[in-house]
């Protein structure tokens, strides 16, 4: 008598040679779904552009000339962007800064800018992008940021790299800390409010 197991092991047996194999590019199991359309598409999207340079070598026997061809893919690196609050262009580099805020900052600068209908973040860039081009050398409100500031709330802001450099650089002008600086620039813009 043969086992249920040898039965099931037979059975598996005619059923792998009836069947064939099965690992071709029509069927549909797996990665093998479309595979060569799909490394054309890829083929296709990326574009090479040729660029050939020639040397030529003079001697007063024969000229000899060399051709290299060298293939260089058309990408955008970055992106740049002209700041409408500034003069400088911008390069679409994201960096994170963390603003610590007293509670009724993050509390205004929630409200305006749900009011505004913008993101947060656009609101932060155009508030520090005027903030940068303004003098602050006979503001003697400055002289109350110049000790560290204790806020109670944290919020991370991504922050075009080019912006966060001219903010540092401002606020080292001023001889006060980055934070300080943020912290001195959205009270004055909201002390309106």
């Amino acid at each position: 008598m043969s086992s249920l197991r040898d039965k099931l092991k037979e059975a598996n047996k005619q059923n792998a040679l009836t069947r064939g194999n099965t690992s071709t590019n029509d069927t549909i199991f797996g990665d093998f779904a479309n595979r060569h359309e799909q490394e054309q598409e890829t083929n296709q999207n990326i574009k090479e552009s040729k660029k050939i340079y020639t040397n030529d070598i003079n001697n007063t026997k024969s000229t000899n000339s060399a051709n290299t061809t060298i293939y260089t893919n058309d990408t955008i690196n970055t992106i740049r962007i002209k700041d409408e609050n500034c003069t400088n262009n911008y390069v679409a580099e994201y960096v994170s800064m963390t603003l610590i805020l007293n509670e009724n900052t993050n509390k205004l600068i929630t409200q305006v800018a749900r009011m505004n209908r913008i993101a947060i973040k656009q609101l932060f860039e155009d508030i520090m992008a005027e903030c940068i081009k303004k003098d602050y050398e006979q503001n003697s409100d400055i002289e109350n940021y110049r000790e560290v500031q204790h806020g109670k709330v944290r919020r991370v802001v991504p922050v075009r790299k080019d912006l966060k450099n001219d903010i540092t650089i401002k606020a080292a002008a001023l001889g006060l800390r980055t934070t300080s600086f943020i912290s001195f620039c959205l009270d004055e813009y909201f002390s309106s409010y």
